[in-house]
């Protein structure tokens, strides 16, 4: 009777853990509604998902998404024409490692809106993309392990696809980070800042963080600023496909250890004129800048301190 007993609370238990496995929020927002306030909070040591879809001209809304705990996963999604909204996701695991998956699509249309994702500790991945004469956007995504030094390994991809006008940041503390930025079919007069560099307070020395950016496909007048503090770090910019007219500036620094050893490529090609590509590195940097295939008028200015 005894072992019955344990039995059957072991089966209680094995159910209710299961249900808290997997908790998940699901909202729209749909067919002109506009003016909503929207506010999701999770907190389980088990994994959450929350899913909100802001659709068919619905504006001036706020979202607030807030996931604690462990393995979380945020989808936000704005389409067809909904503009001016407010979307901000907090992940924020109180130390549990991280491993988050942030993800923020604007799309057909939706202009001015404000996207903030910011993610605690290490190993998450933050995607957004602009797609489909989303204009006017500012994005911010933030990811920093919170004084855990020596952890970092967060990765952040944009894309900017037929798209003028944005505003994105990406601030990646730490070391082993990898951000993705491309700007591509048509996408004019965006700014695109990318820092990887350790915060002063946590001890890390910033290494192996790698930026990529790419702008294509007849993609103008756009403004990158990469910068990148720390050693062994790697920096890829691509200018391709008759984009005309962009800004690239890179610097790479070493404030911390004064290693240096950092990596910087330039590519600009295939009729990509008019284009201003400036590199500053100190301590032993390596900077490499190819123009090839009728690429007139440009001007690279390296520095190596």
């Amino acid at each position: 009777m005894k072992n019955l007993f344990f039995f059957a609370l072991a089966l209680m238990l094995s159910f209710s853990l299961s249900a808290q496995v997997a908790s998940t929020s699901a909202v729209t927002i749909d067919d002109e509604s506009n003016s909503n306030i929207i506010d999701v909070y999770q907190f389980s040591y088990f994994d959450l998902n929350s899913t909100v879809d802001v659709l068919d001209e619905s504006d001036d809304n706020i979202v607030s998404v807030f996931q604690s705990g462990d393995t979380h996963v945020s989808s936000v999604y704005i389409n067809d024409a909904s503009d001016e909204n407010l979307v901000i996701v907090t992940q924020d695991d109180f130390g549990f490692g991280g491993g988050n998956l942030s993800s923020v699509s604007a799309d057909n249309s939706s202009d001015g809106n404000y996207v903030n994702v910011f993610q605690a500790f290490s190993d998450n991945t933050s995607s957004v993309v602009l797609d489909h004469d989303a204009d006017n956007n500012e994005v911010i995504i933030y990811q920093d392990d919170l004084a855990v030094a020596f952890v970092g390994g967060n990765e952040s991809e944009v894309l900017i696809d037929d798209s003028n006008g944005n505003y994105v940041e990406v601030d990646q503390q730490e070391d082993f980070n990898s951000s993705t930025v491309e700007i591509t079919d048509g996408s004019d007069d965006n700014e695109v800042i990318v820092v990887q560099a350790p915060a002063w307070y946590t001890g890390s020395d910033g290494t192996d963080n790698a930026s990529t950016v790419a702008i294509s496909d007849e993609s103008s007048d756009n403004f990158v600023y990469v910068f990148q503090d720390g050693w062994s770090q790697i920096s890829e910019v691509t200018i391709d496909d008759d984009s005309s007219d962009n800004y690239v500036d890179v610097l790479q620094t070493d404030s911390y250890l004064t290693l240096g050893g950092n990596d910087s490529s330039v590519t600009i090609e295939n009729e990509s004129s008019n284009n201003e590509v400036i590199i500053t590195q100190d301590f032993l940097g390596l900077s490499t800048v190819v123009i090839s295939n009728e690429s007139n008028l440009n001007v690279v200015n390296v520095t190596q301190e």
